[in-house]
């Protein structure tokens, strides 16, 4: 939409005065890219500006007293008047950010060391304030969010038991979020009130944005108990499973494609997940909201944020992997039911005939024999190393044994001389160095060097694989069954099928005794 049909629009509705035809186009915004920039680089300016401050004013006078809520103070009121003025040059905008972030630090220091969490609560309406207060539109966004970390901040001084807390702010934000989008809509639809519901719409975008950070940033184990027995694990679910309802119900009202069967579905799965995910029912809220009211960038936030979440459903404690990976699936199923009654339909109400699909066909048809031929040739390669490689031991050297973010799960890692271990972290990724070893009558093989050359009449070649930032023997992980943690607690060996190439394969563990431990 051009400036003038903008403007014959909002003269249309009331919104503007019928003089307002004659007004020039306003002036283009910055753009974004070079906000970016200039927001990164007043973010990092600020950091020796703080130092600089903090140096100047003495440790004396930054430990005890009201210095630093005058020069703070003094500086943010400064640069509030300089950002409340129209019309700025880009770098006096960043410049003034700088040190307005600067101030605010030691005014957020000094009420940090005297109020503790009230004083993070202040400060969070102090930056609230300031938001609404300068003219630079991308700067109250910023704001905004500041104040909403500040709002984390103080939860977290009040050192409480924050497992229910956290989710219980984070539903008090997205409710004040919320009631801004209500008295915007319903107070400040005015023609006289214009600026000023730009204005909160900047606010509320920063706001919310960093809210949905902040349910990414502290996913729901960070504060849900092990289990369902304290009445507030039940309160933390209710109210992610109430969010997702009131968002699916509203957008069920506001967005008529999804009244039918299949947009209902697509609720239905969203609200689902939504009941075991407490964070994710907020953010189905915030998104559902966003998208039907036409606020891309939020709607887009709260997607990614879902992703995120969805993803990270897998470390969740409260749950065994098995029901985890059930409701995981059972969603995936219903989605994809879905996905074919929408495209059978679409098919059902096109008035032409379907574009002929034979070579699609024989294109799935390949890639689905290419991906059975890839599958079954690392199954011969790993039966060829079982069936002809040569059993050997290699000892286990300590290590975490499980790993609870991961299920039930055992960390390997093999004895070998320090300074080889040193020599390994500098072989580049791009290679696949392997290590001589030498073999007893046991059977167990002692790591010793890196093969240059063949190995002697006792010893063995053993290929190593890449492993995180380090270098392993095949694999540094054993997973096992849920609640085999014990048995598996007794390994001290690795067993091995080792090729005279080097090639090997991992295929059990041992204990003391090299006697394997069995499922």
């Amino acid at each position: 939409m051009n400036w003038n049909t903008l403007l014959l629009s909002a003269i249309t509705a009331g919104i503007l005065p019928a003089e307002a035809a004659d007004r020039p186009p306003p002036t283009a915004p910055h753009p974004w890219p070079l906000v970016l920039m200039s927001f990164i680089g007043a973010l990092l300016a600020a950091i020796p500006v703080v130092a600089f401050l903090a140096l100047f004013l003495g440790r004396r006078l930054m430990e005890a007293g009201v210095v630093p809520y005058l020069v703070g103070g003094g500086v943010v009121i400064a640069c509030g008047t300089v950002l409340r003025l129209r019309r700025m040059p880009l770098f006096v905008e960043s410049l003034a950010l700088t040190f307005l972030l600067a101030g605010l630090g030691l005014v957020f220091y000094a009420a940090g060391r005297d109020l503790h969490a009230l004083g993070y609560a202040l400060c969070a309406g102090v930056s609230l304030v300031l938001a609404g207060l300068v003219q630079v539109r991308w700067v109250q966004p910023l704001l905004a969010a500041l104040a909403v970390i500040l709002g984390y901040g103080a939860l977290f001084e009040a050192r409480f038991e924050f497992r229910f807390q956290l989710i219980y702010l984070s539903q008090l934000f997205v409710l004040l979020w919320l009631g801004g989008l209500v008295l915007q809509q319903r107070v400040l639809a005015r023609p006289r009130f214009a600026r000023h519901a730009v204005t909160l719409e900047w606010i509320l975008g920063g706001w919310i944005v960093a809210v949905l950070f902040a349910l990414v940033v502290f996913p729901d184990e960070r504060f849900r108990a092990i289990g369902y027995g304290e009445p507030g694990v039940w309160v933390a679910h209710g109210l992610g499973l109430a969010s997702a309802l009131a968002g699916a119900v509203w957008a069920w009202r506001r967005w008529a494609g999804l009244r039918g069967s299949s947009g209902i579905g697509l609720l239905a799965v969203l609200v689902g997940l939504s009941g075991v995910m407490p964070s994710l029912g907020l953010v189905a809220l915030v998104g559902l909201v966003s998208f039907t009211t036409g606020r891309v960038v939020q709607a887009g936030a709260a997607a990614v944020a879902a992703l995120w979440l969805i993803g990270h459903f897998y470390y969740t404690l409260h749950l065994d992997l098995v029901t985890k990976a059930q409701i995981l699936l059972a969603a995936g199923l219903t989605l994809a039911a879905l996905a074919w009654l929408v495209r059978r339909q679409l098919a059902a109400h096109q008035a032409t005939a379907l574009p002929d699909t034979r070579l699609r066909r024989v294109l799935i048809g390949l890639a689905a024999l290419a991906t059975l031929a890839v599958v079954n040739l690392g199954i011969w390669q790993k039966e060829d190393i079982i069936a002809n490689g040569r059993p050997v031991f290699i000892k286990l050297a300590p290590v975490d044994p499980r790993s609870l973010m991961q299920g039930d799960y055992m960390a390997l890692r093999y004895e070998m001389p320090t300074g080889l271990r040193n020599t390994l972290r500098e072989v580049s990724k791009l290679t696949r160095p392997k290590l001589i070893g030498s073999l007893d009558n046991k059977g167990v093989l002692s790591l010793t060097r890196l093969a240059k050359g063949e190995p002697g009449g006792s010893e063995l070649v053993i290929e190593l694989s890449p492993a995180k930032r380090d270098w392993t023997v095949v694999s540094d992980a054993w997973f096992f069954k849920e609640g085999d943690g014990l048995r598996w607690s007794r390994a001290r060996y690795g067993e091995f099928r080792v090729m005279p190439d080097g090639r090997a394969l991992l295929v059990g563990l041992a204990d003391e005794t090299l006697q394997a431990i069995r499922p």
